[in-house]
This record gives structure tokens, C-alpha cells and sequence, in this order.
């Protein structure tokens, strides 16, 4: 089973010409920048077509207990022993096939893969893509103590099945809670995030902590990946970013992504950027090897 994204290298570029990198911990620079996506060679569409073929993997949806609420989820794993389990956090959208689709490239890579419906409690807002104002209060309207709760279920549901190692990766809103799970949880042993918002405007009851103030708290490797040209996360609070995590005990990496935008990963979008994506997505799967695969 291969590391890699796909197959191929893109001109023989390597990373540095791939992406900025504004700061690093103690992990290095280890990928180089292939061409594809997780898990071998998806439709160019993006959305989920492999459940034509299941061979490889079994999923199947489930339910877990966070508090007195009962939590859905998408689960799917290797039809062969797997290495430790990622948890999948989905975007503001919700978990939809394309959440689905990335749990599944993970899966196929050998690790059991879990991913939350954050809002079985209210089910999936109706949000416009372009109301940016009607997106950002949705977000303030979100508890990031309850999130975080019910993701640190989603790992006690796993260790409950026998999986001692997880890990979590999320993509915009997701990304912010891979991360602040990352600051918060004693169970979780490495994390990867993918745009997530660094900093908050203001504190609210919903939102405590400013995300970038948390960072010298971080209690596990930490993968964070974002774009240059990403009008949402200003490249002043990835540099602040840097500089709290340069405080922290733990290995962590920046990786900012030159030309590329807000959610370029997401292949279903037109933001997607298939360079910055593959470069990401490999290196997303060494560091999970690296730290989630026992040694």
C-alpha cells in the first residue's frame, strides 16, 4: 500500500517550489509533491463514486453517545488489520458525499476512519456559499465546548472498538476543530487541519478562546495546512500562529500554499487547487504514518 497520492510527480517539482512555509516545529519536510489525492485515483468530479465497488473496504453508518445526545456518523474500514483510525471533520456544509468520499481515500489507506454529523442534534443548516455574513454567524452560533465534547466521544467510541491510536483531520470549520481538539484532548495523537480559522474577532460564550492563543497548549502533533490567497484566514494570524506554537512542546508544522485559496482541497469546489491538494494530501499521510502507526 503505497504512501503516495496517485502516481506520478508533478514536473519533478519539489516542495519548497510547491508552497511557503512559514514556520516548523520539529517535524521536517518529507514529501514531495505528487499528483492525485488520498487513496489512489478518484473521479475527476470529486464526488463519491466508489461505492460501486466495495471490495476493499466495509461502511456503513452509526450512531454514538456524546452526553445525553446521540451522534451520527459516517464509518468505514480496510477489509484488512488497521493501523489506527482517523477521525473526518467536515466542513460548514456538513457530511455530505464529499466528506464521505475523502473518509473513504483515508480507509483505503489502511486506517479505520470515522466522521461525525456535528449536527445531529439540529440537522444540516440551509446556508448560501455566498452570504459570507449568514456563514459567519452560523459559526458564532456554534458551541466550540460542545464540538469538541462530541468529538472527544467520537474517540472513546473508537478506543471503545479496540483502536487505541487516533488522529483527526478536518477542512475549514473542521479544521478549526481538528485543532482545537488538538489543544484540549489527552486521547488524541496527532492532528491535521486544512484552513481552519486561526482567530476569532471577539470572545462570546460560544467562543472562549481565540483559537491562536491556544496554541502553546497543544497536546499532540500538529499538520496544518493553509492558502496564500485566502481572503478568511489572514497570513497575519498564521504568522501569530507560528509564533504561539513555537511555544508549545509539541512537533508542528505550517504549510502555506502559494496562489491557493480557501478550501483548496475540496475537489467538488471551484477554489479547488489539484497541486496544493496533492502536495497537502501526501504529506498529510506520512505524518499520520509517522505518528499514528505504532512503531
Amino acid at each position: 500500500m503505497s504512501d503516495e497520492l496517485n502516481d506520478g510527480v508533478l514536473d519533478g517539482v519539489q516542495n519548497e517550489k510547491r508552497r511557503a512555509m512559514i514556520g516548523a516545529g520539529a517535524i521536517g519536510v518529507a514529501a514531495l509533491a505528487l499528483n492525485g489525492r488520498i487513496a489512489g485515483a478518484q473521479p475527476e468530479s470529486g464526488i463519491a463514486k466508489t461505492e460501486t465497488s466495495k471490495t476493499d473496504l466495509t461502511e456503513r453508518e452509526i450512531t454514538y453517545r456524546s452526553g445525553d445526545a446521540e451522534m451520527k456518523a459516517f464509518y468505514a474500514e480496510p477489509n484488512i488489520k488497521p493501523k489506527a483510525a482517523i477521525i473526518v471533520i467536515h466542513e460548514i456544509w456538513g457530511l455530505n458525499a464529499h466528506i464521505r468520499d475523502v473518509a473513504r481515500r483515508f480507509a483505503r489507506q489502511g486506517y479505520v476512519t470515522l466522521a461525525p454529523d456535528l449536527y445531529s442534534r439540529e440537522g444540516a443548516p440551509a446556508l448560501d456559499v455566498n452570504d459570507r455574513a449568514a456563514l459567519m454567524a452560523f459559526i458564532g452560533s456554534l458551541s466550540d465546548t460542545r464540538i469538541v465534547g462530541d468529538l472527544e466521544a467520537a474517540i472513546s467510541y473508537l478506543n471503545g472498538q479496540g483502536i487505541e491510536r487516533v488522529g483527526s483531520v478536518g477542512f475549514c470549520m473542521g479544521g478549526l476543530y481538528s485543532y482545537l481538539l488538538a489543544t484540549k484532548s489527552d486521547n488524541l495523537q496527532a492532528a491535521a487541519t486544512f484552513y481552519g480559522r486561526v482567530a476569532y474577532a471577539e470572545k462570546t460564550a460560544n467562543k472562549p478562546d481565540s483559537p491562536v492563543d491556544l496554541a502553546p497548549e497543544l497536546k499532540c502533533p500538529l499538520l496544518s495546512h493553509f492558502g496564500e490567497t485566502d481572503a478568511s484566514i489572514p497570513l497575519t494570524d498564521i504568522a501569530k500562529l507560528r509564533e504561539n506554537l513555537g511555544r508549545s512542546t509539541q512537533p508542528w508544522k505550517v504549510n502555506v500554499y502559494p496562489g491557493a485559496g480557501h478550501a483548496f482541497f475540496n475537489d467538488t469546489r471551484p477554489s479547488y487547487s489539484a497541486a496544493a491538494a496533492a502536495d497537502a494530501g501526501t504529506e498529510t499521510l506520512r505524518f499520520f504514518k509517522e505518528h499514528l502507526q505504532q512503531k
